[in-house]
């Protein structure tokens, strides 16, 4: 008899946007612009190709949903679903990375 009962399979997640095709780790943050309707970030993919995401945006190969947009980092939030069912949300950052000048101080 089967050790965990009752549980959904999971289907794969199907990418409907450019972005999706990656994982979070293998994008780059190049800028954030803010304006008066919110703030939008420019993300460059491994291929080169950059993207704009905003807020509730799907990015990442896991589902994740852009959370927020700070000044110098991207917010996504993924959800997980454990063996158990128990549901597990997870954040990852994606920063922008330092200018030459505050990497040679540290």
């Amino acid at each position: 008899k089967p050790f965990l009962t009752g549980l959904k399979e999971k289907k794969a997640v199907v990418p409907t946007t450019p972005l999706q095709k990656y994982e979070l780790d293998q994008l780059k943050l190049v800028a954030v612009v803010w304006g008066v309707n919110g703030s939008v970030a420019m993300v460059e993919a491994p291929d080169g190709k950059g993207y704009s995401v905003k807020r509730g945006d799907l990015i990442g190969r896991r589902g994740g949903r852009v959370k927020r947009i700070e000044k110098n980092m991207v917010v996504v939030e993924e959800r997980f679903t454990e063996a158990t069912g128990e549901g597990i949300t997870s954040e990852f950052t994606i920063k922008l990375p330092l200018p030459k000048e505050e990497e040679e101080i540290l």
